[in-house]
């Protein structure tokens, strides 16, 4: 984390320093990121920013499973359905079936998102 936003030695500076993103002056010191953030939960377990384009702060930073890791990502395509909003993948996981074929229904066949995950 301090690495990738403070050093421009880091290969991931272009992705997090060189865009803006810090770690909080109070992360600056090791023992109070470890107080704030505690134990991860487990060891799959790594640091992720909610909001991807905030700062590493308490406010915005959680332990994260993979696949949260996954579902967060910028390049995610959204899409709100039944008044929610997830990724694609969250909803194709929902509805059973793989993100592949829940894209081809929508994108190739022209399925309405809401009737695709219905089995429209």
């Amino acid at each position: 984390m301090l690495y990738r936003c403070n050093s421009t030695n880091s290969n991931s500076y272009r992705w997090y320093g060189a865009k803006g993103i810090r770690v909080c002056e109070r992360w600056q010191d090791f023992w109070n990121f470890a107080e704030d953030m505690g134990e991860k939960p487990s060891s799959v377990h790594t640091l992720d920013r909610i909001d991807n384009a905030g700062d590493y702060c308490p406010e915005n930073c959680r332990w994260a499973t993979p696949k949260e890791q996954a579902n967060n990502r910028t390049s995610n395509r959204l899409c709100q359905v039944f008044d929610e909003t997830r990724s694609f993948k969250e909803w194709a996981d929902l509805a059973g079936m793989s993100h592949q074929r829940l894209r081809h229904r929508v994108d190739n066949l022209g399925i309405g998102l809401e009737a695709a995950l219905c089995g429209g």
